[in-house]
């Protein structure tokens, strides 16, 4: 009985074998790639960073602002190109066409006064 037991068990697991190592078939949704648009926004004239600037995707409600030091961020984006527009109260908006985040590093956006 021991015999037939262990040669049953024997039998299960060679198959096993056999038959599981097939093809792996599965897929795993890979993330698309995003590209990030970053930079600093200055005052034109004297250069100085300017603080709590809207920085907007054009044509969606992706934005973001400027901190203390003139430095804005926007992640997540999918690749392609984008218009930016960079605006402050009493400064001229500032209008970036066809920007490629996967081409730009680090983007200086100068505004100035009206």
């Amino acid at each position: 009985m021991k015999k037939t037991l262990t040669l049953a068990a024997l039998m299960l697991f060679t198959l096993s074998l056999v038959f599981g190592e097939g093809e792996n078939t599965s897929t795993v949704p890979s993330k698309p790639a995003t590209s990030t648009i970053s930079g600093k926004v200055m005052d034109m004239v004297t250069g100085e960073a300017l603080t709590g600037d809207e920085v907007v995707v054009s044509g969606t409600e992706i934005k973001a602002y400027t901190d203390f030091e003139g430095n804005f961020e926007i992640k997540g984006l999918q690749p392609g190109t984008y218009d930016v527009v960079a605006s402050l109260i009493a400064y001229r908006k500032s209008f970036i066409e066809k920007l490629d985040p996967s081409n730009t590093n680090n983007l200086t956006i100068k505004l100035q006064e009206e």
